[in-house]
């Protein structure tokens, strides 16, 4: 049994036309007649068919078929179709008419994201320490066992890599401190393996005290480290060591 739609197509259901998906009102049910089997005979065509009330003379509209849009009829947002009175889905693209917007992805009129300019480049910083005596520090713990060097020029040392020793050379114990404090003057109140500084890329600057005999003080109030624990330094922060050395820390 088939019922022809209200645009004149067949349908084998009687609720919603499979051919266009409009719908089929009960009372526009009717049974229309057998789908023949065999070939029309010779000069026959499908006009053959009675048409229903609105659809256009010549038989049903073919499916995909643009028509021609009466004026102020509404399109197919997709692809431009008119669409005929209480139609649902269009003929050509299948569209929707009555899904809501948030659920109709081809209709997304969001604008596309642009990417914004590139940031500046991050900048590593790196650090430099100055060693230099320091004739304050040595007077105040000066008890007549060395000769404060007067005429010593201050040296600066680039902290290259992520780890520094600070202490004195010695070959028999196979120590190599980049700032080594045994070159002249040398500051023999400086451990061999004095203090560490770490500094790795991208991360702070700090300095561990390894035990040294006479210890490792930080800034003009002379705070004594605490063996084992790692303080971050500043720009500008200086460390008091051995005899009279001073060692200012600064950001580059």
């Amino acid at each position: 049994m088939t019922v022809r739609c209200p645009h004149g197509h067949l349908s084998g259901t009687d609720d919603w036309c499979d051919t266009c998906g409009a719908p089929i009102e009960p009372a526009g049910r009717r049974a229309g007649p057998q789908v023949p089997t065999a070939p029309l005979p010779a000069g026959s065509s499908s006009s053959a068919w009675p048409a229903a009330a609105g659809a256009p003379a010549g038989g049903p509209p073919r499916p995909g078929a643009r028509p021609a849009a009466a004026g102020g009829a509404a399109r197919c947002p997709r692809c431009g179709l008119s669409r005929e009175a209480r139609q649902r889905y269009c003929e050509a693209c299948g569209h929707d008419f009555d899904a809501p917007p948030a659920h109709d992805l081809s209709e997304d009129t969001s604008p596309p994201v642009t990417p914004g300019p590139p940031g500046p480049p991050v900048r590593t910083r790196s650090w430099a320490a100055e060693v230099a005596p320091d004739r304050a520090y040595f007077d105040r713990g000066d008890d007549g066992s060395a000769v404060f060097p007067a005429n010593a020029a201050s040296r600066l040392i680039p902290l290259t890599g992520a780890r520094s020793l600070i202490g004195r050379r010695s070959r028999s114990l196979s120590i190599s401190p980049r700032i080594d404090l045994s070159l002249d003057p040398e500051d023999t109140g400086v451990s061999r393996s004095h203090a560490v500084l770490d500094h790795p890329p991208g991360g702070p600057l700090t300095v561990t005290d390894l035990g040294s005999s006479n210890g490792t003080r930080l800034g003009d109030d002379l705070k004594l480290l605490v063996k084992g624990v790692a303080v971050e330094l500043a720009d500008g922060d200086r460390l008091y060591l051995g005899s009279w050395t001073r060692i200012t820390f600064h950001a580059r």
